[in-house]
């Protein structure tokens, strides 16, 4: 997966990039991998950690290294389509303004065998701050790889989450800056059982101290943010709404028998948000022990009712078996790939 990613930023059309690989300490064959395209390409650049940090921090020193005036992130399971960068600097260009530009994204669920054509619900053009663009992004955001920012959002925003969020840290960016959205697919997000996102059910990795540091940081950066006061309201409301939903599935997981860290006593003291994680965490607590089969059953068709309503109304479509396979063989021909979606 990794050389896909690679490659796929080898082959943009923008060819003034630079390509930085950040090993985190893997102990595989990633040292060898980026060595092999360092020598056929000068652009690419190898950087490892001593020690693992963590995949957030280990994102986050990507960020601050930066030297460049923009930037993306592109995780090694993901990969770009050709003109991403093009696209992406002729939007810059056009509106030099602009804090960051989007494409929008191709998610391929490898699990399922479907894509989805996300985003479709937002129109192309350059939008300024307001609650309703903030509140857009946060029911419809645009996944990382599809965003390439200028350097100026670090000191914004900061260089991401440390929750690894970054739903949260798109709706943050969207509040801070003017933006730019493109009416044109330009990045491919991967689901499959060993993502990061897919691991524990989707549920934070990171451990309850971390997420509560990253929440007051979250918070203090909002409250440092130049914007109108009903503004800053609406967006920290969104940071506490979505560190609620960490907490309380880091709940729900303990209480069910299948998570636990020191923390989570402390935890389950702090009210939960009226939510299906929350109603249902709460419900657990109150209801008797005998009955606590009917609380995992009721939660459980919650589950599948939810993905289901889910499916029906997203834009889900039945992968083809030749791209199913390109995909599952990892096949490094961007081009190839490219026309096998069919995306144009």
């Amino acid at each position: 997966m990794l050389r896909r990613a690679i490659e796929s930023a080898i082959n943009q059309s923008y060819r003034n990039i630079k390509i930085c690989v950040y090993d985190n300490a893997s102990g595989d064959e990633t040292e060898d991998v980026v060595k092999e395209f360092s020598l056929r390409d000068n652009r690419v650049f190898y950087y490892k950690n001593e020690k693992n940090i963590g995949a957030i921090n280990n994102m986050i020193r990507g960020v601050r290294e930066v030297t460049t005036p923009y930037y993306s992130l592109l995780n090694d399971d993901d990969f770009l389509l050709p003109d991403f960068y093009e696209k992406a600097m002729m939007a810059f260009s056009e509106y030099p303004s602009a804090g960051f530009v989007c494409v929008k994204t191709v998610t391929l669920d490898l699990i399922n065998k479907r894509i989805e054509l996300r985003n479709k619900d937002w129109l192309p053009g350059y939008y300024e701050p307001s609650n309703a663009v903030t509140s857009q992004m946060y029911f419809s955001h645009i996944v990382q790889t599809g965003v390439l920012l200028s350097k100026k959002m670090e000191s914004l925003i900061g260089a991401f989450d440390l929750s690894g969020n970054d739903h949260l840290y798109m709706t943050m960016a969207a509040a801070a800056a003017p933006f730019v959205i493109l009416d044109h697919y330009g990045a491919a997000y991967i689901s499959h059982e060993l993502a990061y996102s897919a691991i524990d059910e989707g549920i934070s990795k990171e451990r309850i101290p971390t997420l509560y540091e990253s929440l007051l940081i979250s918070v203090k950066n909002v409250i440092e943010m130049d914007l109108p006061s009903d503004e800053k309201m609406h967006l920290l409301m969104f940071v506490m709404r979505s560190y609620q939903e960490m907490f309380d599935s880091k709940k729900l997981r303990y209480l069910f028998g299948t998570y636990s860290e020191e923390k989570m006593p402390d935890l389950l003291k702090l009210p939960s948000l009226i939510t299906n994680r929350g109603f249902v965490a709460k419900l657990y607590c109150w209801m008797p022990r005998k009955l606590n089969f009917f609380i995992k059953y009721l939660y459980k068709i919650i589950v599948s009712v939810r993905a289901i309503k889910r499916s029906t109304a997203s834009n889900w479509s039945p992968l083809r078996n030749e791209t199913h396979e390109m995909l599952i063989n990892c096949d490094i021909d961007i081009s190839k790939l490219t026309k096998s979606l069919g995306i144009q």
